[in-house]
């Protein structure tokens, strides 16, 4: 299994197993990928901490390693937004890589849901979202409150954002890895 990922298995008896032909389910022999670059819009919470203002950039990078000390140590929600043309409007399966992430996401084309990820690398099917012509897409990206545990941590009091009776021993803590890295891909296959 790929890092925190997930397989249901169902034990049935063994006369059932027997009657059972499994299959596999291959992958397409090629398949095409288009790297989504951006420009990407990133707007985060100012209320938990965030940039007040929408940062606009040409690449995806991590929060944690930001000179911006309102990103290094921010935990929260951070929308991504941009905009990529598609021009086969006959393809039948269409999915979307994240890449890197950290730590969760939910993906949104078009202003439909097309799924949640969470692990490297997960493919979520965009197939029924995608259109021809012009298509919006919508990334929430959540991270733990790890960053701003830290960053408050050495705060002064008065400017703090979060507050816990939970005790907790950060020491010499570096900031965790935080945002959508990439790169986003879109990827269809070439042949079955």
């Amino acid at each position: 299994l790929e890092g925190h990922g997930s397989r249901i298995v169902i034990f049935e008896a063994l006369d059932a197993i027997e009657k059972t032909t499994l299959s596999r389910r291959r992958d397409p022999v090629a398949r095409g990928d288009i790297h989504i670059q951006g420009p990407w819009r990133v707007e985060f919470e100012s209320a938990r901490g965030g940039p007040a203002v929408p940062i606009e950039s040409d690449i995806l990078f991590d929060w944690s390693q930001s000179a911006n000390s309102a990103l290094r140590g921010y935990s929260g929600k951070a929308v991504y937004t941009t905009r990529f043309n598609w021009t086969d409007k006959e393809m039948a399966s269409v999915r979307i890589c994240l890449g890197e992430l950290h730590n969760l996401a939910v993906v949104f084309l078009n202003g439909v849901n097309v799924g949640t990820s969470w692990v490297p690398e997960q493919k979520l099917d965009i197939s029924s979202a995608l259109r021809e012509g012009e298509n919006t897409l919508r990334i929430e990206v959540f991270n733990t409150w790890a960053n701003r545990l830290i960053a408050d941590h050495a705060a002064p009091e008065d400017q703090r954002y979060t507050f816990t009776t939970a005790p907790y021993r950060l020491g010499d803590a570096e900031p965790l890895p935080a945002g959508l890295l990439g790169p986003v891909l879109i990827q269809y296959p070439l042949s079955q």
